[in-house]
């Protein structure tokens, strides 16, 4: 558990590359039982070529501190993960942004400020507890949704596209979705509507013109769905290009 009985909270400013680095390498020692980091893709590079801080990184290990990083893992930076794999536990996730590290349960926290293709030209450093905390809070959000290195790397050295569930509960997103996924359809597209107003929503959102341009492309379309006046005129108007029939 984090310490809370310090004298007082800090809140600093440490900037250019060198004092950083020195700032990073002070508070190592520090830590008692873990290491939280989260970088983004230019992380992985920076901290594998830097001996002293891989050094550092190798006395926290020897002492038995557990040291976890998540970071987007690419073609480019695939083998700096794979030279960290030795020392801390990777997972991935996609397009992460921001960079910032927890010592000891979010007790002290460090944020990295960036910019892209850059090392870092400024940390936020703090040991305020609540901030921590919330920081900590965040990193653990994001380690249950990332995924191991391991499979990670089977995707980029196979070709191989995860695949996975998700659910989606914004209804804009489902739409944005849904016709993304009629308008790469190549060859066959079976829709099922549960009920009318399912239908009209979809429709209100471009779907019959976009069913049209697939079917134009010889995409073979079908949907199942209860019928109203309107998607009867409708499936008569299109039925030479789309097949609609009725559930009820």
């Amino acid at each position: 558990m984090a310490n809370t009985n310090k004298d007082s909270d800090l809140i600093k400013v440490i900037t250019g590359s060198e004092n950083i680095t020195n700032f990073m390498l002070q508070s190592y020692p520090r830590a008692k039982e873990k290491m939280d980091t989260c970088y983004d893709l230019m992380g992985p590079g920076i901290i594998s070529t830097d001996k002293r801080i891989m050094n550092a990184v190798l006395d926290l290990i020897n002492r038995g501190i557990k040291i976890r990083l998540i970071t987007e893992i690419t073609k480019e930076n695939v083998e700096y993960c794979k030279e960290l794999l030795k020392v801390s536990e990777i997972r991935h996730i996609e397009g992460i942004k921001g960079n910032f590290g927890i010592i000891d349960e979010a007790e002290y926290v460090i944020h990295l400020i960036s910019k892209e293709s850059e090392a870092p030209s400024q940390i936020i450093y703090s040991n305020d507890i609540r901030s921590a905390e919330a920081q900590q809070f965040l990193f653990n959000t994001l380690w249950k949704s990332a995924i191991p290195i391991e499979e990670r790397i089977k995707e980029l050295e196979q070709g191989k596209t995860r695949e996975f569930i998700e659910t989606l509960r914004d209804y804009e997103e489902i739409e944005k979705i849904y016709l993304e996924m009629v308008m790469t359809s190549t060859k066959e597209l079976l829709l099922l509507f549960p009920t009318v107003n399912a239908f009209h929503r979809i429709e209100r959102n471009e779907l019959i013109s976009s069913l049209k341009k697939i079917a134009n492309r010889g995409v073979q379309i079908r949907i199942l769905t209860p019928m109203d006046k309107e998607i009867k005129k409708l499936a008569n108007t299109v039925f030479d290009l789309i097949e609609i029939n009725s559930r009820n």
